[in-house]
């Protein structure tokens, strides 16, 4: 006596032998359903690996093309500024770069070693309350910087 595939919505059992045969077929499918899944899952894995090395390689060399501009030169804090937190391509940096200009370097209240050699002020040491004057207030004046230079008291 066989029974159709839908005998169980009727009520009806299957033969052991049928049964058998079934589980066989149904273990088969779904070794042949997983081994498919796994191809395409190692296959979807490999293909992002090769996006996500494509987009790296990419990045290095936009940024590489916006410092590597002669614009850059001038204001390397734009250059990575543009070159790290917008999506601008290296085309438009450097093009905004180039618009922008460099920046003339600040002058520094820096006084050079001769001009502050020249200079009047006097630095008080621990003699400082006898002011003296003329020559022995000089010669007294360095043999007390070079005994403070020394250790000396």
């Amino acid at each position: 006596m066989s029974y159709s595939k839908f005998a169980h919505l009727m009520g009806l059992k299957k033969k052991s032998s049928e049964d058998e045969e079934d589980d066989k077929e149904k273990g088969k499918k779904a070794k042949s359903r997983r081994a498919e899944e796994d191809d395409d899952d190692a296959d979807a894995e490999e293909d992002e690996n090769r996006d996500v090395k494509k987009g790296r390689r990419a990045e290095r060399k936009r940024c590489a093309a916006i410092f590597g501009s002669k614009h850059a030169a001038g204001r390397p804090d734009m250059a990575a500024h543009l070159a790290f937190n917008t999506r601008m391509s290296a085309s438009e940096a450097i093009g905004t770069l180039a618009t922008m200009g460099a920046v003339a370097p600040a002058k520094t209240a820096r006084v050079s070693l001769d001009s502050r050699m020249q200079s009047e002020q006097v630095r008080l040491g621990p003699d400082g309350s006898k002011p003296a004057t003329g020559k022995n207030a000089l010669v007294s004046k360095m043999t007390g910087l070079y005994d403070s230079a020394r250790g000396n008291k």
